[in-house]
């Protein structure tokens, strides 16, 4: 039984990323059919044992965050495009965009991106997406938690450093 709180959304996660993944070329705000929920089933038995009130609060985040994605699509897409250098929108899988615009869209949000990084990747993990969790974690940390330019390691060891080595005689 879903007892907590984080459960419900990630089980709604789950549910948003199931639709999305059907629906990547075309969201829509639309309610979600009863298809997915017998999808959702499949990743989770005793759904339909569940209170009420808990499939509501399933139903309902996994509806609000479509309709977020739905909203801001583009913008999402722009920062994971910004942020994955080495691969463009186009060349990523169907149900990687479907998590990596919930998770942007999460991250945007929430004030704890370390707990929705792991929640992206646990969602991932139900649908059996093993390989794609190095990339989707690096993707999501790296939005999460950007690395400043003038803070870099590296940048201010080559403005800092003279060091002369001598050269034996």
């Amino acid at each position: 039984m879903i007892e907590k709180r984080i459960s419900a959304r990630r089980y709604g996660r789950l549910l948003a990323v199931l639709y999305l993944n059907d629906n990547i070329e075309n969201i829509n705000d639309e309610v979600i059919p009863s298809i997915y929920i017998e999808k959702l089933e499949t990743y989770l038995p005793e759904y339909s044992s569940l209170p009420i009130n808990v499939q509501n609060q399933i139903i309902q985040f996994a509806q609000s965050t479509i309709t977020k994605v739905y909203e801001q699509e583009n913008s999402l897409i722009e920062i994971v495009s910004k942020t994955s250098a080495n691969r463009t929108w186009d060349k990523f899988l169907t149900l990687d965009k479907a998590l990596l615009l919930i998770g942007v869209l999460n991250l945007q949000k929430e004030d704890t991106p370390s707990v929705i990084v792991k929640e992206i990747l646990i969602v991932s993990d139900l649908l059996n997406n093993h390989n794609a969790a190095p990339y989707l974690s690096g993707i999501l940390k790296s939005i999460a938690f950007p690395i400043k330019e003038n803070t870099s390691v590296l940048s201010n060891f080559k403005k800092t450093s003279k060091i002369r080595l001598k050269t034996p005689r």
